[in-house]
């Protein structure tokens, strides 16, 4: 007679379930209404769909912004490991990336060669974005999206 054991469920810290950990529908919600915090206040030159998915790849890393070949809008993708907090300082960082990206794809190739990921303009409205997160009442009034 076999018997089938429950599988470790990864959401569990120390014997309790961690609420911090994107595996609810509660803290993807929450992504999503500070993404929509953002394009108000940081519009981004095409539309931006966030996806909270597995990154399992070294070089995926925890978040990143692209624009897939061809298509009129960008993509953030946010690890679904991490927890909420980390996982929305992630998003305002891609935030930053999503709002100053060139409408031309080889406007931003020439740039990524020549200054790199984090060049000046990234660096003021990321700061600005912080800014208003950390120092402000942005993280309240987004509860309002």
């Amino acid at each position: 007679m076999s018997r089938t054991y429950p599988k470790p469920d990864k959401r569990v810290v120390n014997g309790e379930l961690d609420p911090l950990r994107i595996v609810d529908g509660q803290a993807r919600r929450r992504l999503h209404q500070v993404a929509r915090y953002l394009a108000a206040y940081w519009p981004a030159p095409f539309p931006v769909r966030l996806r909270i998915c597995r990154m399992d790849r070294p070089d995926d890393g925890i978040g990143d912004t692209y624009r897939p070949a061809g298509a009129n809008h960008l993509v953030i993708r946010i690890h679904s490991g991490l927890q909420t907090a980390y996982a929305i300082d992630t998003l305002l960082h891609e935030w930053a990336h999503a709002a100053t990206w060139p409408a031309s794809v080889r406007h931003q190739e020439l740039l990524e060669r020549v200054q790199g990921h984090h060049d000046a303009t990234w660096k003021a409205v990321h700061g600005d974005i912080l800014e208003a997160w950390e120092d402000g009442d942005a993280d309240m009034d987004s509860f309002d999206w």
